[in-house]
């Protein structure tokens, strides 16, 4: 576990106590990885393991469900079942994705801008926890929420292949979507933590470098953690064909099933303004810091070399020195204040528009 643990702060690995399910990824992965034969050892890539951990099992069990009950379920909901457990697969992988990215690149990432040491333990490990523990909060919300949709959609579960209380695939299904909430909770907490942590990266003094090869004074790797936290909370847009199918069945509670589709819109929104909007605003103020410094320091080595024409050597030394705090000053000038490429356009139009791009694929799909 110590191998998995070697970019952690030291505060973290004497006190670890990560999430359940990147536990359970990494000590599978670990496992596979370790054993003699080359074969299991492809099973050590985190994808795979997390596949055979997690999504298995709802595999296997679907496929028994559709084989005995395909006669009886409408093709519009099939689609969603399959959507469903296309994330219920790589749900997992992306929560360890996003744990190992704040695990390892952003704290080392951190540890460059922010020159205390302690400070950046302690923030690392502040959300470190509340990502690890707290999402049981937003578990305990959306339970009972989703739990009071399934036993009010009687006539969608009969179109689902469910057959009421007495049926053992009720049962089942609660269990499955139990599970769904505790990753998709994740998901919530993920988008609380990053804006969170960012909000409080912008209120310290971070140390920009103008010569960074990202052209973003090396704080580019803080914009690349909020785009894949959006991206990957947006996945959870998978959910959403079989909440619009419930929609069309179910009139009654269709206002509470919008209403939670538009929060989780609204998520996946913010996941990536706000957090952006902290960092920016906090570059462009630190920016100007930075230059009111370089420009009093060049307007007071001015007035030094006007006073003083005795010493030669001093005066061309001074000069020297005030070419390079006027080039320091060009340098933190074309500072770029965005950080953003065609990709990242492209990407983060993409996740927020992935629940209509889900829903038009879902249309297309049940077309006669």
């Amino acid at each position: 576990m110590q191998v998995l643990l070697k970019n952690y702060p030291e505060n973290i690995k004497s006190n670890y106590r990560e999430y359940f399910l990147i536990r359970a990824i990494n000590a599978t992965s670990l496992f596979f990885k370790n054993t003699p034969f080359k074969v299991i050892q492809i099973l050590g890539n985190p994808f795979l393991t997390s596949i055979i951990l997690f999504g298995l099992i709802f595999d296997i069990s679907f496929i028994n469900f559709y084989s005995a009950r395909s006669k009886f379920i409408a093709k519009d909901i099939f689609w969603g079942y399959l959507f469903a457990l296309l994330w219920l697969n790589i749900g997992p992988w992306l929560i360890w994705k996003y744990k190992n990215s704040l695990n390892n690149n952003f704290i080392l990432g951190l540890q460059k801008i922010i020159k205390e040491k302690k400070l950046t333990e302690q923030i690392f490990s502040k959300y470190h926890k509340i990502f690890s523990k707290y999402f049981w909060y937003i578990v305990i919300i959306l339970l009972p929420f989703v739990y009071y949709i399934y036993f009010k959609s009687t006539p969608v579960l009969t179109n689902a292949g469910i057959f009421g209380p007495n049926d053992f695939h009720y049962w089942y299904f609660l269990i499955a979507i139990c599970w769904a909430i505790i990753l998709g909770s994740s998901g919530f907490m993920g988008v609380i933590v990053t804006i969170l942590l960012i909000y409080e990266i912008s209120k310290h003094n971070l140390f920009i470098d103008p010569l960074a090869v990202d052209e973003f004074g090396g704080l580019k790797f803080i914009n690349n953690f909020i785009l894949t936290t959006t991206t990957f909370f947006a996945t959870g847009s998978l959910f959403f064909p079989i909440a619009f199918q419930v929609m069309s069945y179910e009139i009654q509670i269709a206002p509470h099933i919008t209403f939670f589709l538009i929060l989780a819109a609204f998520f996946i929104l913010i996941s990536y303004i706000l957090p952006t909007l902290f960092l920016h605003f906090r570059i462009k103020t630190r920016k100007i810091e930075v230059l009111s410094n370089i420009k009093e320091k060049y307007e007071k080595l001015k007035k030094e070399i006007e006073n003083n024409n005795n010493n030669i050597e001093d005066q061309l030394f001074k000069y020297f020195k005030l070419d390079l705090l006027r080039k320091e000053y060009l340098d933190y000038k074309g500072l770029n204040l965005f950080s953003c490429n065609f990709l990242t356009i492209i990407q983060l139009g993409l996740s927020t528009a992935s629940p209509l791009i889900i829903k038009q694929l879902q249309n297309f799909l049940i077309k006669p």
